[in-house]
C-alpha cells in the first residue's frame, strides 16, 4: 500500500522470509514518490519486537524486465550529474569511470519517460551501445525520496572522537575484491562521496544503505576521504528522535549472566564509577559481542547504574590487505 500524504507504506516481499509485510516510514521513503504496484529494493532489519522494516535507502525499478529475466540490483552507483544537448543524462560514477575510461550515459527517452532529473542517484549495469557509447542498461534503479519534513539527517555531531566532528552518512557502494567503498557525500554534507580505503573499515564488512559515523581528512585534490575508525549503526531510533553519534566510547569487556553485557570506559568510570550494563535484549538487538568497541549514549537507573542505550555504534575493523 502507498499514496501521498500516508506515514507509511507496506510492501509484500516473500524474500524476507517473514509472513508479514515489510514495513517503510516515511523517514525512509516519501509515500507519495511511489505507487501500488511498484518494484522496490531495500535492505531489511528487524525490530526488537519482530517486525521486518525497511532501511534507508529504498530503490525503485526503471524500466521493464524481458521474458524470463530475473531481478538484479545494479552493480554500479552514481549520480546524474549533467544533460547532454540531447537530453541524454551522464552519470557520475568513479567506478565504472575507472573501469571503461569514460562515464555511462542514460538515454534522453528514458529520462523523460522515467521523470529523472539531475541530482537523481541511480544503480544500474552497463552495456555498450551500437557506437561504443557506454550506456546505463535498463531496467535500472533511481533512489526514491524520503519525506523531508519526517527525514533522520544525518547531522554533525558534537566532537566525540579526537578534535574532529564525526558526521554521519549511509554507504553508497562497496567493492571488497578492489579494496575500497564510498559514503553518500551529499546526505553527509559534502560535494562529493566519501572515499573509504580498506585500511580505515574492510569493505567486507560494509553494505549499501548502512548508516556508518565517520570523521573525514582531505587527499590533495580536495576530495573527502573517511579517516579511521569507522563506526556502523548498530540498533534502530525511536520515532521522533534524532540521530546523534555516541558520547562516550569503550570496549564490552565482560559477560554478565543470561546474555547482559558490560562496556569498560574510563570516562564513565571517572563519571560513574563503574563499568555500562547492557541488557541481554539490547546485546542480541545490536549483534552486540565480547570485544567489541562502541560509541554509545546512557542513561542511568534508579540505583544510579549507567546502561547503554540504542541505537549506539560499533567499530568496523580495518583490513591491511585489499
Amino acid at each position: 500500500t502507498a499514496g501521498r500524504g500516508k506515514e507509511f507504506i507496506f510492501m509484500d516481499c516473500p524474500d524476507s522470509g517473514h509472513d508479514l509485510d515489510v514495513f517503510v516510514h516515511k523517514a525512509v521513503i516519501d509515500p507519495g514518490s511511489v505507487e501500488v504496484g511498484d518494484t522496490l529494493a531495500f535492505t531489511l532489519h528487524f525490530t526488537p519486537d519482530g517486525k521486518p522494516q525497511a532501511a534507508a535507502p529504498v530503490w525503485r525499478l526503471c524500466g521493464w524486465l524481458g521474458e524470463g529475466e530475473k531481478i538484479v540490483f545494479g552493480e554500479y552507483v552514481g549520480t546524474i550529474e549533467k544533460l547532454t544537448a540531447a537530453g541524454a543524462g551522464e552519470v557520475d560514477c568513479r567506478e565504472a569511470t575507472a573501469k571503461f575510461g569514460r562515464r555511462p550515459t542514460i538515454y534522453s527517452t528514458l529520462m523523460q519517460s522515467k521523470g529523472l532529473d539531475v541530482g537523481d542517484v541511480v544503480a544500474f549495469d552497463v552495456r555498450t551501445g551500437s557506437k561504443g557509447h557506454l550506456q546505463v542498461a535498463a531496467p535500472f534503479w533511481r533512489r526514491c525520496p524520503s519525506d523531508q519534513g519526517a527525514h533522520l539527517a544525518y547531522p554533525q555531531a558534537a566532537p566525540s572522537l579526537g578534535k574532529g566532528k564525526v558526521y554521519i552518512g549511509a554507504v553508497k557502494s562497496v567493492d571488497p575484491a578492489k579494496g575500497y567503498g564510498f559514503i553518500d557525500g551529499p546526505a553527509a554534507g559534502f560535494k562529493q562521496d566519501v572515499f573509504v580505503l580498506h585500511s580505515v573499515a574492510d569493505p567486507s564488512s560494509l553494505a549499501p544503505g548502512q548508516v556508518v559515523g565517520f570523521q573525514v581528512k582531505f587527499d590533495e585534490k580536495d576530495r573527502p576521504q573517511a579517516a579511521a575508525p569507522l563506526w556502523r549503526m548498530a540498533g534502530w531510533l525511536k520515532e521522533g528522535l534524532e540521530l546523534q553519534f555516541g558520547k562516550y566510547t569503550g570496549e564490552i569487556a565482560r559477560l554478565g549472566s543470561v546474555g547482559m553485557g558490560f562496556v569498560s570506559s574510563d570516562a564513565i568510570q571517572r563519571q560513574f564509577g563503574r563499568d555500562v550494563f547492557i541488557h541481554s535484549r539490547i546485546m542480541e538487538n545490536c549483534e552486540l559481542s565480547l570485544g567489541d568497541h562502541v560509541a554509545f549514549d546512557v542513561h542511568v537507573s534508579g540505583d544510579g547504574q549507567p546502561q547503554l542505550s540504542a541505537p549506539c555504534w560499533v567499530r568496523v575493523p580495518a583490513s591491511e590487505v585489499a
